[in-house]
């Protein structure tokens, strides 16, 4: 029988269709009730939820999905001092990512924070950092001055220090930033672990990708993957 994973973030409602290990189908969703729709026609159901988790849970109807929570059984463990404020998708990714890459990995998740965390190769997550990512750098500088502009939907093409305008400026201050920060967090993570393998993914991991150091794993639907792995963990 087929399994569906449920990821609600902040920005956007995902989800994946997976036998067994395998991914079926991935769906983005405009609103909760055509996922819901989707989501009726599955008997095992994880779901991942930072917002919206009381609407999902009573609009499903003769199914009883399991929610990602601090109680939730995983396949690794969590060297990490304020569990209760461990994102879940930085929990399913690492787990994830411990699933493709068992002897240890950096992982990189692109989205609206940026997040680089260290999983080491006996299967434990020890945490990792989180800063802004591409797009609230860029709006944050508009936000908070007078006259720079908002350049968070003008992130495509490549750039070359130095910057020769405001907005070039902006950007490779933004995009050639966020490189060097993860160079500089693998290079750290190599002193704990020795030659590590790198995991990507997040909406804006394109923008990024070629210019990261081999060895790097794309994975666009990472989050999605690990909560597949939880789920099929709590079955066993």
């Amino acid at each position: 029988m087929n399994t569906l994973a449920i990821d609600i973030g902040n920005t956007r409602i995902k989800s994946a269709e997976f036998n067994g290990n395998q991914l079926i189908k991935f769906n983005y969703w405009n609103s909760l009730d055509d996922l819901v729709m989707e989501a009726n026609n599955f008997k095992k159901i994880i779901v991942s939820a930072v917002r919206l988790k009381n609407e999902i849970q009573e609009k499903l109807i003769g199914v009883n999905p399991l929610f990602l929570d601090r109680k939730t059984k995983l396949p690794i463990g969590l060297d990490y001092e304020t569990i209760n404020t461990l994102g879940f998708d930085r929990v399913a990714a690492a787990v994830g990512a411990w699933d493709l890459c068992p002897d240890g990995s950096l992982v990189i998740d692109f989205g609206t924070c940026l997040t680089i965390d260290l999983v080491d190769g006996n299967g434990i997550f020890q945490g990792g950092v989180i800063s802004p990512g591409l797009k609230m750098r860029l709006k944050a500088m508009s936000d908070q001055t007078e006259n720079l502009p908002n350049l968070s939907e003008k992130v495509e093409g490549t750039l070359n220090f130095p910057g020769k305008s405001t907005e070039a400026c902006m950007l490779l201050g933004s995009k050639e930033a966020i490189l060097h920060e993860i160079e500089g967090f693998r290079n750290a993570s190599e002193k704990i672990l020795g030659n590590i393998n790198m995991v990507v993914t997040g909406g804006d991991a394109h923008f990024f990708e070629s210019n990261l150091k081999a060895p790097i794993f794309v994975r666009p639907n990472l989050v999605l993957r690990g909560l597949n792995r939880i789920l099929i963990h709590n079955e066993v």
